[in-house]
């Protein structure tokens, strides 16, 4: 059943055989998993069943915060968490989001790259994959872009020792966000509380085990939640605050790290930054009608794109980060900067933004609307340059169903979805600010240093070789550029921050996703990923959610 917290008598305590904080994906997957062998799960949600401008504004960071091009931290609080933001175009009506999986290179150790290295192998992670798969209702041919070709929709012809192409397939946000939610909701042994944001873990005396779980409904209106088992399912950011106010779990972590303690709660913050990999010039414009498939288009009524990464090969031997290679076809006239490309892109995303505010029923934030307002000249002189012809961009795909595209589009804009190194210096802290419930919010400090941006140049110079030596044509940054630039620091994913390592010195959770030195205590979240690779998180997420459910399951008997 699903359970207003308000109407819970202050004070009052509930009990289930775990506690899941967080509606979202990963809590959705680590209860639906412990259903499914026998247990009662009860979940706590801090938001409502629908938006609430309230609830969403919980997740705002402190005054001041640091963090590249990004104006505040995103994300929404209610039931189903951020699957109710998935937001790229699947068509019909639909809106989804992106997935793919980390490589089995993105989770071995790279001698260059400090703190690289996942506790967990591939192999590990595969039955996860697998039941993420199935959740998100996936076809099994993988991500290989070879299992996806169709006639007129090869592959580039790239020296796949180097740059292979492969997929991302695509969830639907309303397949997800209602059908798994009602599943929970329906089950006889799960309670979802709604408006129940979690301030606090209590431990014991020797801060040893979680033994409640402190939420608040209304400031002031205390419940509590006990149950031997507690996973933390919630946002990485929102999951790393919950641990830094509770003082228990931090002396635990400072008791198990001991004297070579790291401090590693909330450090090496990592994110996606989406980086401007300039424009594929075609050798022959017919290029253009020869690349559907890194459009975004439906096979055997599933949503995938193409794009192009690193080899695992490449990543064990070069010293380079990975990357996301993403085309968007554009008219002659967008090659033109007055043309205002990059300002009417701006505009479009700031007045997505302001639309799914307005939808939400919340205010939008005053940077979208001067956004939106001040670029709109370059909205109309897009329009009138290319005489209506559609243009393409990360959330919204469709240019390959022209009959012949290249009569519309002479050149394609790179994208890359870049990966970041983890640095122990980006870090969140508890700040001086409090939220209306007296919780302090998050002080953010996060750079894209110097290595990260010679890191992804060379990642770029090398997908740009593998397209010059391949006949296609030439990948040419913006003039006068020598190293592609950061177009956007965050593409809201939130890693690092709980890192997982065997060496509790080194990290915040064990390769299980339980919390060093708190025996009942896990965290299924994109926090604990100790590197990020490219990839959209949530595919992986789910993967490690599935993982912390059936491990709970084995130490429970």
């Amino acid at each position: 059943m699903i359970v207003d917290a308000r109407t819970l008598d202050p004070g009052a305590v509930r009990t289930a055989d775990v506690c899941v904080v967080g509606s979202g994906p990963a809590g959705v997957t680590v209860a639906l998993g412990l259903l499914a062998g026998g247990l009662s799960v009860a979940v706590l949600e801090s938001g409502g069943v629908a938006a609430d401008p309230e609830a969403d504004r919980l997740q705002l960071a402190a005054d001041g915060l640091r963090f590249g091009t990004v104006p505040q931290i995103s994300g929404t609080r209610r039931v189903g968490g951020n699957a109710n933001l998935w937001s790229v175009d699947l068509g019909g009506g639909r809106r989804g989001l992106r997935l793919v999986p980390l490589s089995a290179a993105d989770l071995e150790a790279r001698p260059w790259l400090p703190g690289s290295g996942w506790p967990i192998t591939a192999d590990d992670l595969a039955p996860g994959y697998r039941r993420a798969q199935e959740l998100f209702g996936l076809l099994p041919q993988g991500y290989d872009a070879a299992a996806w070709e169709r006639p007129g929709t090869p592959r580039l012809p790239l020296d796949d020792a180097v740059v292979r192409s492969d997929v991302f397939q695509f969830a639907d946000r309303t397949a997800f966000a209602e059908r798994h939610v009602g599943r929970l909701a329906a089950h006889p042994a799960c309670t979802v509380y709604h408006h129940a944001y979690v301030v606090e873990l209590r431990t014991d005396p020797g801060a040893t085990r979680v033994t409640e779980v402190r939420a608040l409904a209304a400031p002031g209106r205390e419940v509590v939640f006990r149950a031997p088992t507690v996973v933390l399912a919630g946002g990485g950011l929102a999951t790393t605050q919950l641990l830094l106010v509770s003082g228990g779990v931090r002396r635990a972590l400072d008791r198990a790290g001991g004297a070579r303690g790291t401090d590693a709660l909330g450090r090496n913050f990592m994110d996606h930054p989406l980086v401007d990999g300039g424009v594929l010039e075609p050798a022959d414009r017919t290029l253009v009608d020869r690349m559907a498939l890194y459009d975004l288009h439906a096979v055997e009524g599933v949503p995938v794109m193409g794009h192009l990464r690193l080899s695992d090969d490449v990543l064990r031997t070069e010293p380079v980060t990975q990357l996301s290679t993403m085309f968007f076809p554009r008219h002659a006239s967008q090659r033109d900067p007055e043309a205002g490309d990059d300002r009417a892109d701006a505009a479009r995303r700031s007045a997505v933004a302001v639309r799914a505010a307005v939808r939400d029923r919340r205010l939008p934030r005053l940077a979208d609307l001067w956004g939106a307002v001040s670029r709109t000249d370059a909205v109309l002189r897009r329009v009138l340059h290319s005489g209506g012809r559609r243009s393409t961009y990360v959330g919204h795909g469709g240019w390959s169903t022209f009959r012949r595209p290249s009569r519309h589009f002479d050149h394609l804009r790179v994208l890359h979805q870049a990966e970041q190194a983890p640095h122990p210096g980006n870090r969140v802290t508890l700040g001086d600010q409090k939220d209306a419930f007296g919780v302090p919010r998050l002080r953010i400090d996060w750079a894209w240093t110097p290595d990260d941006a010679r890191a992804a140049a060379g990642a770029h110079r090398l997908v740009a070789d593998a397209v010059r030596r391949s006949g296609l044509g030439e990948l040419r940054l913006a003039a006068g550029g020598v190293d592609p630039v950061v177009l956007g620091s965050s593409t809201n994913h939130y890693l690092g921050t709980t890192r997982m390592h065997v060496d509790p010195a080194a990290g915040v959770v064990d390769a299980d996703c339980r919390v060093h030195g708190v025996g009942n205590l896990y965290v299924a979240s994109t926090s604990v990923f100790p590197t990020g690779g490219f990839a959209n998180p949530t595919l992986t997420l789910v993967a490690l959610a599935a993982r912390v459910a059936e491990e709970i399951l084995t130490v429970l008997g």
